[in-house]
């Protein structure tokens, strides 16, 4: 990513923060995330929002400057409330599935979740109905298709599909965000899922690349990871044909930069990770 386009990037990042402390106050910006950052950023496109930068005094950092979009206000409000609802229905989900420690911290923080939760329910309430589903679909789709990679990935898949049809205006749009999201989605899930495979050996959790490939022990995965990195190959590609469908008017030299060449690094990395077995 060039110098100017990781500024756009950092720009947009600062300006969702800022966005996050107005509509849910100054604790919410501890939620931000690139992921959504880039959302908003596709979001933008989309919508055709030519943002116009000025600095203004940091959010988190009184004595710091930093840059900021403005006029990107339609997209950055689905992507504060998009921060919001994920880390509640998160955090929901981490109840039933961490340990003893990281449930005791999620039971504190749960009040607090609720309380910005509400208000984004009441904003966005096509969003929290879209999210709201995803931990009970994923925990059905982990119980009943527990040797298949697709159906588990299905629940994600589905629900950044039906985020991103809401950006839609026309029923051609709509098929294009829906197979762009839901192939997106499809690709987060199998990445986090590789990623993910050494602690879920060890600890025993489920992980649908065990199943498929009936791992015993963390020795294993650097016999499979040819495998693995084959099927996110697979996935990544379905992302690219449908990425390049959407038509976007801003900050599309840095979403081809996040879409192409983000993806592939991260499987790089997720790839190399996994040495310990070699031989």
């Amino acid at each position: 990513m060039l110098i100017k386009e990781y500024e756009q990037y950092k720009s947009v990042y600062c300006s969702l923060c800022r966005k996050m402390r107005k509509r849910y106050g100054i604790l919410s910006v501890s939620i931000l995330s690139y992921d959504v950052t880039f959302f908003c950023m596709i979001a933008s496109g989309i919508f055709d929002l030519k943002p116009c930068v000025e600095k203004k005094l940091c959010v988190v950092n009184p004595f710091k400057k930093c840059n900021y979009c403005t006029k990107l206000d339609k997209a950055l409000d689905l992507g504060a409330d998009l921060s919001v609802l994920s880390f509640y229905y998160k955090l929901f989900d981490d109840l039933a599935d961490e340990s003893f420690f990281k449930k005791a911290l999620c039971i504190l923080i749960m009040t607090y979740a609720k309380h910005i939760r509400k208000k984004a329910a009441i904003k966005n309430p096509v969003f929290d109905d879209i999210i709201s589903n995803v931990p009970k679909m994923q925990k059905i789709a982990e119980t009943r298709y527990v040797d298949s990679i697709d159906r588990c990935a299905h629940p994600s898949a589905l629900m950044l599909e039906n985020i991103m049809k809401t950006l839609a205006q026309n029923s051609e749009d709509r098929k294009k965000y829906s197979d762009f999201g839901y192939a997106l989605g499809r690709w987060i899930y199998m990445a986090d899922a590789f990623d993910d495979l050494e602690k879920d050996i060890k600890k025993k959790n489920f992980n649908p690349f065990i199943n498929i490939f009936n791992l015993k022990s963390v020795d294993q995965i650097y016999d499979v990871r040819e495998e693995c990195n084959e099927i996110l190959n697979s996935s990544a590609a379905q992302v690219y044909e449908a990425y390049n469908l959407i038509d976007l008017s801003t900050f599309n030299s840095i979403s081809d930069n996040i879409v192409k060449k983000g993806l592939r690094n991260v499987q790089k990395e997720l790839y190399n990770k996994y040495k310990t077995g070699e031989k």
